[in-house]
């Protein structure tokens, strides 16, 4: 029992997380819905706590280098301390998308360059964490027409 414990420390056989998002097409303020399933590793984990957030990938100068980095901008812990046993658990995960988020798309066209995702990731007590990153289309939101 100790060894399984070992490898799923390091993420083997340890708890896992998928998020399945019901609709990937979002405007800024509105909301992100979806579902989170955990899936029990082979023994028995302590969660901390599940965090669901938004996250851009962006190119970060330095000197003469460019480098792309995934910067997490605005999260949100779902869920209080658990046990996660070998077996599976859902919840909702319903993120709201703040008004100063970037669009992703104009005119039916995704921009080159930019690209935003949920992410969503299991603190797990002395272990790796568990995390999944789902992509999402930020289209502009509608302006409404003056009668």
């Amino acid at each position: 029992m100790g060894f399984k414990r070992l490898l799923a420390s390091m993420g083997a056989g340890g708890a896992s997380v998928e998020t399945e998002l019901t609709e990937v097409n979002v405007v800024p303020g509105g909301i992100v819905q979806g579902e989170v399933r955990i899936q029990g590793g082979s023994v028995a984990q302590q969660i901390e706590g599940l965090n669901v957030g938004l996250q851009a990938r962006v190119e970060v100068e330095s000197g003469d280098q460019e480098t792309k980095q995934d910067i997490e901008f605005t999260s949100r812990t779902s869920a209080a301390p658990s046990r996660c046993r070998p077996r599976g658990a859902r919840g909702a995960v319903r993120p709201e998308i703040p008004w100063e988020t970037p669009i992703t798309m104009f005119g039916g066209q995704h921009l080159r360059g930019m690209n935003i995702g949920v992410t969503t990731e299991l603190e797990i007590a002395r272990a790796l964490d568990s995390g999944d990153l789902d992509p999402i289309n930020v289209h502009p939101a509608s302006r409404r027409r003056r009668s």
